[in-house]
């Protein structure tokens, strides 16, 4: 019920979870040939080969979406992603890397929950669905 004092409402705004998560999402064609040369000089991706490795965490994104295409051979690592956009990537000659974090030290910091010294082992996932362990630097 809503209640009418001096001329405000109260109770407009409704209730908001603290508990909840946030979710930074990028699209599958935010890639560009032009988008990842830019990434590659500024530090943020690195090229092997003719694949470009980007962290998403590094961006400030979280989930992969596979909405369009992308021209270039990525080799993406992210927290989370669709079906669909670790098809694109793979149909490309790429790969997208799942880290999950452990639940009992993850953290809401856009590098996975690492902490300098901590040795900490991580579950990384390939689109394939296999797993490996990956030590935190």
């Amino acid at each position: 019920m809503k209640y009418v004092k001096a001329g405000h409402i109260l109770g407009r705004h409704g209730f908001t979870s603290k508990s909840r998560s946030v979710v930074k999402a990028v699209n599958l064609s935010y890639f560009t040939s032009n988008r990842v040369a830019k990434l590659v000089k500024e530090g943020k991706a690195h090229k092997e080969g003719n694949v470009y490795a980007i962290d998403l965490a590094g961006l400030g994104f979280n989930k992969l979406l596979g909405t369009g295409t992308t021209p270039v051979t990525l080799k993406l690592t992210v927290e989370s992603c669709s079906a669909g956009a670790a098809e694109k990537v793979a149909e490309t000659g790429g790969e997208v890397l799942k880290v999950q974090e452990s639940a009992q030290g993850a953290s809401k910091s856009p590098h996975f929950g690492t902490q300098k010294g901590d040795s900490r082992p991580s579950r990384v996932i390939t689109a394939s669905g296999s797993a490996a362990e990956k030590t935190k630097e």
